[in-house]
């Protein structure tokens, strides 16, 4: 049975576009509140960070996903818009979560509006969006390739950090660098190019993680009986 909730798709798209509004929804407040809207104010400074700009790229994504599912709904065969950019949206909230977990030791309470932003924009979009993943996308849409592309994003904002660290006062709040793993100043360009490598070399591995999962869910339910495969979608015509 275990196995079986595993495997399960739903094929519903009312269901599979309610759950994506409540993604969007969900990533407009967590965004709201870190920008400071809430308080009257909007911090357009917070544009510089990967975290916010991994969770806007999903809001925007997942905003045109529900117009191809509403123009294509009497078409079955169209149920997931552009999949090697929701690839990239993915792996690049997927970043955002890990990072901030297992590398800035993020710790939040729920006290404050900027505790419940944190939260949002580090756990809540980055799991939402890997769980659309898991239970609308029919497998096999990531490409063997797709893990050696999706770390281009984190390394374009690797590289745009850089550069921007060096103009006026720099982009971060507690030095010229956005993140302390990226700090120059205080850590070298050894220890951050390393780092930097590092975390590239992780990122390749978990998106071959990915790849693996979907082209093994792919492969299982092809190779199940027609009555087998029922159990593992839920069908609406």
């Amino acid at each position: 049975m275990k196995g079986e909730l595993i495997l399960m798709r739903i094929k519903n798209r009312g269901v599979s576009a309610a759950y994506k509004l409540l993604l969007v929804l969900a990533g407009f407040f967590g965004l709201l509140l870190i920008f400071g809207v809430f308080d009257g104010k909007f911090k357009i400074s917070i544009l510089n960070y990967f975290t916010i700009l991994s969770n806007l790229l999903c809001v925007v994504y997942f905003i045109l996903d529900l117009g191809y599912i509403y123009k294509n709904r009497r078409d079955g065969t169209k149920t997931v818009w552009c999949p090697a950019l929701k690839g990239i949206a993915m792996m690049a909230v997927t970043v955002t979560w890990l990072v901030a977990h297992f590398v800035l030791g993020l710790r939040f309470t729920m006290s404050d509006s900027s505790g419940i932003s944190l939260l949002f924009v580090h756990y809540l979009i980055p799991i939402m969006v890997i769980i659309d993943w898991l239970l609308f996308d029919p497998k096999g849409l990531i490409k063997a390739y797709s893990p050696l592309v999706w770390p281009l994003g984190p390394l374009l904002y690797f590289a745009y950090a850089m550069v921007a660290a060096r103009i006026g006062n720099g982009i971060g709040d507690q030095s010229r660098y956005p993140y302390p793993f990226l700090d120059v100043d205080k850590l070298g360009w050894g220890t951050v190019l390393l780092t930097v490598l590092i975390m590239v070399a992780a990122f390749v591995v978990l998106g071959y993680i990915y790849f693996g999962i979907d082209t093994g869910l792919k492969r299982i339910i092809a190779e199940k009986p027609p009555a087998e495969k029922e159990k593992t979608e839920i069908v609406q015509e």
